[in-house]
């Protein structure tokens, strides 16, 4: 189990240029704010074992196998859904059973759809995202991250398995 008194997770933005200072001063502000710094294995500098305690990897599927000593050391390990993510967690799992692992998957549509699927086969935290903006892409005009989430929320209670999983 994890816990976290704040209701989000950091992660790096997804632009501007980043140093190893850089990222030390967002485990910084996460350790600061009580919460987890989600990375990729390469933003994982020596300089930042003294956060390695608040430092979430965020990998691919095809990663997991190469960071076996990352995950050892994790509370909370990310994989960025594809068709192989499911088969990524059971691998996690294996390396380091107590873990938590998060799917992070982009919202659109039928992120809903995809809610029930993952929790339906065991994934213990659903971490899904918009645009910079909050926006998410439906297919006719954009749909604001609040609503998109009402509708996975109220659609996993429709289907009685919204206590199951943890939205992010």
């Amino acid at each position: 189990m994890v816990e976290i008194p704040v209701a989000f997770v950091m992660n790096k933005p997804p632009f501007g240029a980043y140093s190893p200072k850089l990222f030390e001063a967002f485990a910084n502000a996460a350790r600061e704010m009580d919460t987890l710094l989600l990375l990729e294995p390469a933003d994982i500098t020596p300089n930042l074992k003294p956060y390695m305690d608040i430092i979430a990897p965020a990998l691919k599927s095809s990663q997991v196998a190469a960071n076996r000593k990352l995950i050892a050391g994790a509370k909370l390990v990310e994989i960025i859904y594809d068709s192989s993510a499911l088969a990524a967690v059971k691998a996690v799992k294996k390396i380091k059973p107590g873990v938590v692992v998060s799917l992070k998957a982009d919202l659109d549509a039928n992120s809903h759809l995809l809610a029930e699927k993952l929790t339906a086969a065991g994934v213990e935290v659903i971490h899904f995202c918009a645009d910079i903006n909050g926006d998410v892409p439906n297919g006719r005009k954009p749909e604001f991250i609040k609503d998109a989430f009402k509708k996975i929320h109220l659609h996993l209670g429709d289907k009685g398995i919204r206590d199951k999983v943890t939205l992010i």
